[in-house]
């Protein structure tokens, strides 16, 4: 799946902005839908891109911990699920 034409090769961040990088290099800004399941070193997302609601992209990310061989290093997989489940933790300077 990881080679078709739509597969999100990565995930990136950028000024609070999620992005789905594609398998064609293409950079896409997304929102994660609420149909997403987050857990502890798995986790399912469901990935929309902002604008527009004729596409969806779906990622599976397994944290690399304690032995299991994943495709995401556990402090990357970490920041990224505090980031989902928090969403913008800096405060604003007025």
């Amino acid at each position: 799946m990881l080679q078709g034409k739509f597969a999100v090769g990565a995930l990136r961040l950028d000024d609070e902005q999620l992005y789905a990088e594609l398998s064609d290099g293409r950079l896409i800004p997304v929102s994660v839908s609420p149909a997403s399941r987050i857990g502890s070193r798995l986790t399912l997302l469901k990935l929309c891109p902002v604008g527009t609601r004729v596409r969806t992209y779906s990622t599976i990310l397994l944290a690399d911990a304690n032995g299991t061989h994943g495709n995401v290093p556990e402090a990357e997989f970490r920041r990224l699920r505090v980031w989902l489940r928090l969403g913008n933790s800096q405060p604003t300077s007025a």
